[in-house]
């Protein structure tokens, strides 16, 4: 009986083997976007020959942007607009689990050369906590000189990077030693002349509300004109034609409204 009863008694539980582990990821791609899908889809088709996880941070997008994420694999996470830097280092909050974190606009799009790049850090052990990376803008569909060269540190190690809190122009700050990665990352920030004059005025509102923001008259006459000087000579947007011209007057018109706008609030 004895025996019989032990031949029928139920099989162990499975607690007795040890679950799997799931495998923490080695590079996390993470955006912010709000109606993105011009850009986008792109940028995360790109990312997802190295990337292991891929996640958006949206503020309410209505053009499907949401959709077309999930769509290419990414993880899509929905927070209200917390401001540019706020907004940023949510989403890398997101990534805590990864080895290499990687923030990327969602009008960015990295090219092979850049992507191969990052491929070469992952795979070789270095003292550099975080890697910069040149950005070049695209407008009117080819490449233009404004803000060049354009650097901007974007690829960390994780626990390395944080975005501390600005108005505007956000930076990501790393602790320890830094390096560069070859190749460019493509920035389609205007998608036309409106367009690009709307986010400077944007930018410069911003700006002018934050509560260091200071001005004068001198700066007043003398910053828009060196503004356009600086992009259209000495970053040689002349080379970029009608184009070059039209985007330096916009950074021009930019300085000029921020700095009216600081005045005007200083006399109010």
């Amino acid at each position: 009986m004895e025996r019989k009863a032990a031949a029928n008694a139920p099989a162990p539980l499975a607690d007795s083997v040890a679950p799997a582990r799931r495998v923490p990821p080695r590079l996390c791609v993470v955006y912010t976007a709000k109606n993105s899908t011009r850009t986008l889809p792109r940028s995360i088709a790109a990312m997802r020959e190295i990337a292991d996880r891929i996640v958006v941070v949206d503020s309410g997008s209505m053009d499907g942007t949401q959709d077309a994420c999930r769509a290419l694999g990414a993880e899509v996470f929905h927070q209200d607009w917390l401001g540019f830097a706020r907004q940023k280092q949510h989403a890398i909050d997101l990534a805590a689990d990864a080895e290499f974190v990687l923030l990327l606009d969602s009008d960015e799009i990295p090219d092979a050369r850049l992507i191969d790049s990052i491929r070469g850090v992952m795979q070789t052990s270095g003292s550099a906590q975080g890697w910069w990376i040149d950005r070049r803008y695209w407008f009117g569909g080819d490449y233009v000189r404004i803000d060049a060269p354009d650097r901007v540190l974007r690829l960390f190690r994780q626990g390395a990077g944080s975005v501390p809190f600005r108005e505007v122009h956000e930076v990501v700050r790393v602790d320890g030693p830094t390096a560069r990665l070859s190749g460019i990352c493509r920035h389609e920030s205007w998608i036309d002349l409106e367009d690009a004059l709307t986010k400077q005025l944007r930018y410069a509102r911003m700006s002018a509300s934050a509560p260091h923001a200071r001005s004068s008259l001198a700066k007043l006459a003398f910053n828009p004109s060196w503004a356009f000087f600086r992009n259209y000579v000495l970053h040689r947007s002349f080379l970029d034609g009608w184009r070059g011209f039209q985007l330096s007057l916009v950074v021009a018109m930019g300085t000029l409204a921020k700095h009216l706008m600081i005045l005007d609030r200083k006399r109010r």
